[in-house]
C-alpha cells in the first residue's frame, strides 16, 4: 500500500497549516513546534516567509531548503500498520469545504473534533501520564539507579546526582542553598498575596504588587526582559495577575480568549514566559516555577522513560518544552537543553503566552501527581512540590552528559 503524502498545503494563521492528503482527506496542523532551529528562525519569524510553504516531493517545504516530515505532519511520528488508521483530526467534507471559505477566519478550534485545550482530568487519566508518574516516582531515591552528571560552565566542576532527591539537596540559585533561597521567596509570596488578595484596590496595593514583582523577577535574573512590560501595564497589574491566577486555578488549559482579561479587546493578553512564570509560582497553588531548564530536565526524563519502555515517539501529553541558554557568543562548549533524540522529539519554547501557560499547567498537574504517590522523602505538601521542582531545575542545566 503507497504512503500517504501531502498533496496540497495552505497557510493560516499561527504558524498552522491546512494539508489535503493523497487519500483525499484533509488535515489541519500546528507545526510551531517544529520549527525549531537556525533554518526554521525566518519561517517562524516572518509572516510573509511562513506563507510561501509549498509542496515537494509529497511534504511541505520552503524556498530556502526547509521541510517538515511527512509522516510526522500526518501521523505524529511513524505510520501505523494498519492501513485501516485514519490521522487524527481530519476534517469532513463539509467541514473542508467550509474551511476553505472561512478559514483564515476561524480558528481550527472551533471546527476540530479535537479539543483545543485539556481538561485536568482527561491529562491525569492518561495511560501514558500514569505510567511515567510511576516511573518518575521509582526515581526519586538513591536506590533507583538514577544518575544525572554534567561540568558546571562557571567553575569547571563536574556536578552530579544520583537522584532528583540527590539534586534538590544540591540546589544553589544567587550562590545560596535551597533553604535561604526559600525564606526569601516565601517573603515575596507574602507581600504579592497580601496586595492581589485585597477586595478594595488602593495605591499602595498597586505599589505593593509591583514591587513584590519587580523583587522576584530580579530575583530570577530576569528583570532586563520583563522590567518594561511591568512598568507599562503597572495600573491594570493587578487585573492581570487576578485573571491569569484564575486561568492557572483551572481545570483546563486555556484558549487564546481566556488569555485575554477581556476577551473581545486586542492588547488585554497576560504575560506568560521564563520570567512572569516565576511570578505566578508565588500566586498561585502547586504552580511550578517552568522555565527552559525545568523544562529541559522533564524532556529528559520523558526521553529516558520512553527509552525504558520501548516508546517509539513521544506522547503529545509528555512533549514538555525545553528552553535555550543563556550564554556568550559562540560558547566554546554550549549547554544542551534539547533532550530529543532520533524519533524522541520535543518542542521548543517560543514566546507565545498562552502555550507557556499550558506547559506550566500540565508540568504543575503531572508533578503534584507525582507527589500524589508518597514518594518523595522530603517535605510534605507544597513544600515538597516546590522541592521537587528545583531538583528537575538543577538536573536541566546541561543534557550533554545524559544517557
Amino acid at each position: 500500500m503507497a504512503l500517504l503524502r501531502i498533496a496540497e498545503v495552505a497557510p493560516l494563521p499561527g504558524h498552522r497549516l491546512r494539508l489535503r492528503l493523497t487519500d483525499g482527506a484533509t488535515i489541519e496542523r500546528d507545526v510551531g513546534p517544529l520549527l525549531a532551529g537556525p533554518v526554521f528562525d525566518p519561517i517562524r519569524e516572518e509572516p510573509e516567509m511562513f506563507a510561501r510553504v509549498r509542496i515537494d516531493g509529497g511534504t511541505v517545504s520552503w524556498p530556502n531548503g526547509a521541510d517538515l516530515c511527512p509522516d510526522v505532519l500526518i501521523w505524529g511520528g511513524i505510520p501505523p500498520s494498519d492501513p485501516a488508521v485514519r490521522p487524527e483530526c481530519c476534517l469532513s467534507t463539509e467541514d473542508a469545504e467550509r474551511a476553505s471559505v472561512d478559514g483564515a477566519r476561524t480558528p481550527w478550534s472551533a471546527r476540530s473534533r479535537r479539543p483545543a485545550t485539556i481538561t485536568k482530568e482527561a491529562f491525569l487519566a492518561d495511560p501514558h501520564v500514569e505510567a511515567m508518574q510511576s516511573w518518575v516516582a521509582a526515581r526519586l531515591d538513591k536506590a533507583s539507579g538514577w544518575t544525572h552528571t554534567y561540568v558546571d560552565r562557571r567553575t569547571g566542576v563536574r556536578w552530579s546526582c544520583n537522584s532528583l532527591t540527590d539534586a534538590f539537596q544540591q540546589y544553589r540559585w544567587n550562590r545560596k542553598p535551597w533553604p535561604r533561597n526559600k525564606t526569601e521567596l516565601d517573603g515575596y509570596r507574602c507581600e504579592l498575596r497580601r496586595a492581589v488578595g485585597k477586595r478594595a484596590v488602593g495605591k499602595a496595593d498597586v505599589r505593593g504588587a509591583a514591587y513584590a514583582c519587580e523583587r522576584i523577577l530580579k530575583w530570577g535574573g530576569v528583570w532586563a526582559h520583563n522590567g518594561s512590560y511591568l512598568r507599562e501595564r503597572r495600573s491594570g497589574l493587578l487585573d492581570e495577575l487576578r485573571h491569569l491566577r484564575a486561568v492557572i486555578d483551572g481545570d483546563h488549559t486555556p484558549a487564546n480568549s481566556e488569555m485575554r482579561r477581556d476577551p473581545s479587546a486586542a492588547g488585554t493578553e497576560c504575560r506568560m514566559n521564563a520570567g512572569f512564570v516565576k511570578i505566578y509560582s508565588l500566586l498561585c497553588d502547586y504552580c511550578v516555577m517552568y522555565d527552559g531548564r525545568v523544562g529541559a530536565a522533564l524532556g529528559l526524563l520523558v526521553r529516558q522513560f520512553c527509552e525504558d519502555t520501548r516508546r517509539t515517539t513521544v506522547p503529545s501529553c509528555l512533549a514538555f518544552a525545553f528552553g535555550s541558554p543563556k550564554e556568550a557568543p559562540n560558547p566554546r562548549c554550549p549547554k544542551l537543553r534539547d533532550p530529543s533524540r532520533r524519533r524522541l522529539e520535543f518542542p521548543r519554547l517560543r514566546p507565545d503566552s498562552r502555550l507557556h501557560t499550558a506547559q506550566v499547567m500540565r508540568a504543575s498537574w503531572f508533578l503534584r501527581g507525582v507527589l500524589a504517590t508518597g514518594a518523595w522523602p522530603c517535605s510534605p505538601g507544597e513544600d515538597g512540590f516546590h522541592e521537587l521542582a528545583a531538583g528537575l531545575f538543577m538536573v536541566g542545566y546541561d543534557l550533554r552528559d545524559a544517557t
